[in-house]
């Protein structure tokens, strides 16, 4: 059985058609817009096989989900301590509903390993209300917490404040820094 030009001809221009349908694909899906895509939610058809799609998430609207997956909001009593532990690493913790006569601990534990982050941001009003402050390792020892002109406390209203492990010692102790919107 021989095969004629035609049918080769034709066969390849089916395989660059497909190829072409597949590169606009991945075009979209690449660029597409949070909330965009066929059903407004971000996601965009890729091809499974052929002549089946599959909708996926583009790199945006992936990057829009994380990054609100990332914000915890606590509500605020004066007295409150917020204890944080391991899993809050990456987070933004929002104090909310800080009042004038708020006090509040934030307790960073003491016991993470190095590159352990949060962002705090102090939410309501009031003066410096928000104070960081350090737990213990296993063996209940504190960890280490510095800052900049020995400054623990959320300078205000929309203050931010980045506290990060950047060390830990052999008796699994933190070095915490705090930086940012702080004062003493």
């Amino acid at each position: 059985m021989s095969i004629e030009n035609d049918d080769v001809a034709a066969q390849l221009l089916g395989f660059l058609e497909r190829m072409y349908a597949f590169v606009a694909m991945l075009a979209a899906w690449a660029t597409g817009a949070a909330g965009g895509g066929p059903n407004g939610d971000g996601r965009y058809p890729l091809p499974t096989g052929p002549g089946t799609t599959t909708l996926v998430p583009s790199p945006l609207q992936s990057r829009y989900d994380m990054s609100s997956l990332d914000v915890v909001r606590i509500a605020l009593t004066s007295g409150s301590t917020i204890v944080l532990g391991p899993e809050h690493n990456g987070k933004t913790i929002v104090c909310a509903g800080v009042s004038a006569t708020s006090n509040i601990n934030v307790q960073v534990p003491g016991n993470v390993a190095p590159n352990w982050c949060v962002l705090l941001i102090q939410e309501g009003t009031g003066g410096p209300r928000v104070t960081v402050t350090i737990g213990t390792n296993g063996a209940g020892e504190p960890g280490f917490l510095r800052s900049f002109g020995n400054a623990f406390r959320l300078a205000g209203e929309n203050a931010e404040a980045c506290v990060k492990c950047i060390a830990r010692d052999s008796a699994f102790r933190s070095r915490m820094l705090v930086s940012g919107n702080v004062v003493q």
